[in-house]
């Protein structure tokens, strides 16, 4: 059997959702419930925005900023000293 993109995709989609992890919406842009513009956003920022107020409520909104300008530059494989 010859593997490719996507049946590497549907068999680790599989081994997820046996572990218990929820599979779905389609969340691609396009699709049903678009959480990224593109194929290369690879944060989903109203996700991670929610999640780190989430996190910690009392922080004031320039600390999420500028958690968030930390953050990006590493899941774009971009570093940076500051």
């Amino acid at each position: 059997m010859k593997h490719n993109e996507d049946t590497i995709e549907q068999a680790a989609i599989e081994i997820l959702k046996d572990l218990g992890y929820k599979y779905g919406p389609d969340i691609s842009p396009g699709g049903k419930n678009p959480l990224r513009q593109t194929w290369g956003d690879v944060i989903l920022d109203s996700k991670l925005k929610s999640a780190l107020q989430n996190i910690n409520p009392n922080l004031p909104k320039e600390a999420y900023e500028e958690s968030l300008y930390h953050i990006y530059p590493i899941a774009s494989g971009r570093l940076c000293l500051v």
